[in-house]
């Protein structure tokens, strides 16, 4: 019995040796992991979920009143209505001490994701990656899309041209560059108008390079401006100057075109570097020489427009692009010093061809052949030889009483010198008694008064014989500054 005893002694002495040291170790174990800190991450396990919180079992916690929670603010870094959208029971979680209470430790999911995916982000704003996701909300001045946190697409930044309305984007899946990054306000802005750019740029280039210089293309007017119009041939604007427009002369492109207008243009010039191209629309259809060539011949009559005036002539339209010049001689029968004098610009005038260079593509034209010359019926008549005109004896016959004078026909050459002297008398005679003056009556029906001290009149030795074409051979045919007309 004795025996029995003191084996059953020496067991419960045992046992709580055992016990003792066990205590002790867990103590030790305890005073070893130090307590928990804020700003301070850890490993948990999703153990109960709550309505407005998770309760997670986090290793570095042995407290047995160690309370740990994840409120579901702190669950995602966008808005969730119920804890288990975002997580599920057993799932383990990296997360970090916000606060400490007395039995309660607050923990972010939200925080450990943030910076997690503020770090991708930053590297794909500094790369310029273009990101792809869903926009999840149309608001006010702009689109929310998800792109791990919330991110911004402001109005402006939606497309490469005004978008009125936005509530067509709703769900959408569309592409964007991150344009603006602010850690502290977690902002970030996105632009979907500078993925459209670079996408129509990578375009234009490639189009651009598959450009031939003299090809005919189809394309799409989309702005007139005051010095051409821009047309679009693909993923190309090209400018259609407003020469280049029609053979007809343009002030305004919107006189011939306008927005939205199918054409027809040809290639005259690309520039890749400055993606740059330069069209033509007139040179895609037949010239004005090709459809009226035919139309024209030396000596055919037009009805044409004044469009330009020079020193030296007036250029005259008598066919849409086609142009002749009527030189200032052949304007009017008249002398003009200057083409103002006589017509105007857009004033409408008849012309006669002169002249065609079909290959040089010009025109000689003339006015002043298709009006009446005022002086030629009297020029072109041929006067009696024995009379030209009426003789100054004629008409100054009592002045002259007693004195025989010769016609030119009647003098005989040999008495040439005795009538130069006779009619240097008269001259004198009629300088000292006339007091009317002497009065010329030429061919071309004009009428001059002749002075009769005119120092042109002593130079004439034939000023007296009767006849003005001889008087006109002296000078007097336009009047000097003694002779009034």
């Amino acid at each position: 019995m004795t025996e029995e005893k003191n084996e059953s002694e020496v067991m419960e002495q045992t046992n709580e040796k055992e016990e003792v040291q066990s205590m002790e170790e867990v103590a030790a174990t305890t005073l070893e992991i130090p307590p928990l800190e804020v700003g301070q991450t850890v490993q948990g396990t999703v153990t109960k979920l709550e309505e407005k919180h998770v309760v997670v079992e986090v290793e570095e916690c042995l407290n047995d009143n160690c309370n740990c929670i994840v409120p579901i603010s702190e669950l995602a870094l966008t808005h969730i209505e119920k804890v288990s959208d975002a997580v599920s029971v057993g799932d383990n979680l990296t997360l970090v001490v916000t606060k400490l209470d007395q039995d309660t430790t607050i923990l972010s999911k939200k925080k450990v994701d943030f910076e997690k995916v503020w770090a991708e982000l930053e590297a794909k704003f500094n790369s310029g990656e273009i990101i792809e996701t869903a926009v999840t909300e149309v608001v006010k001045g702009g689109l929310v899309v998800n792109i791990g946190l919330r991110g911004f697409v402001p109005a402006s930044m939606v497309d490469d041209k005004f978008v009125e309305d936005l509530s067509p984007y709703q769900d959408q899946v569309l592409t964007f560059k991150i344009v603006e990054m602010e850690k502290e306000k977690a902002r970030v802005i996105l632009s979907h108008r500078e993925v459209v750019r670079a996408e129509k740029q990578l375009a234009q280039a490639q189009a651009i390079a598959a450009l031939e210089v003299g090809a005919i293309v189809p394309g799409t007017v989309v702005r007139l401006a005051s010095f051409g119009a821009f047309v679009n041939i693909g993923a190309v604007e090209g400018l259609v100057h407003v020469s280049q427009i029609s053979h007809e002369h343009l002030k305004n492109p919107a006189d011939a075109l306008s927005e939205g207008q199918e054409v027809q243009v040809k290639i005259l010039k690309v520039d890749p570097d400055n993606k740059k191209v330069s069209l033509s629309i007139k040179e895609t259809m037949p010239t004005p020489w090709e459809q009226h060539l035919a139309d024209v011949s030396a000596g055919a009559v037009f009805e044409g427009k004044v469009r330009r005036l020079t020193d030296f002539g007036a250029f005259v339209e008598v066919f849409p692009g086609i142009e002749g010049l009527v030189h200032i001689s052949e304007i009017s029968h008249q002398h003009i010093k200057t083409p103002h004098e006589v017509i105007r610009e857009g004033e409408a005038v008849k012309v006669k061809v002169l002249k065609l260079d079909a290959d040089a593509q010009k025109l000689s034209l003339s006015i002043k052949q298709l009006l009446e010359n005022p002086e030629a019926e009297i020029t072109d008549y041929d006067l009696p030889k024995e009379s030209t005109g009426f003789s100054i004896g004629e008409l100054f016959a009592d002045k002259f009483k007693g004195l025989q004078l010769a016609t030119k026909e009647e003098a005989p050459k040999k008495a040439k010198k005795e009538t130069t002297v006779e009619t240097k008398e008269v001259k004198k005679e009629v300088q000292a008694e006339a007091s009317e003056d002497i009065v010329f009556y030429t061919p071309t029906g004009k009428t001059y008064h002749v002075k009769a001290e005119c120092s042109r009149l002593s130079k004439s030795k034939n000023v007296l014989s009767g006849t003005l074409a001889e008087a006109n051979e002296s000078g007097h045919d336009t009047p000097c500054s003694l002779c009034v007309k």
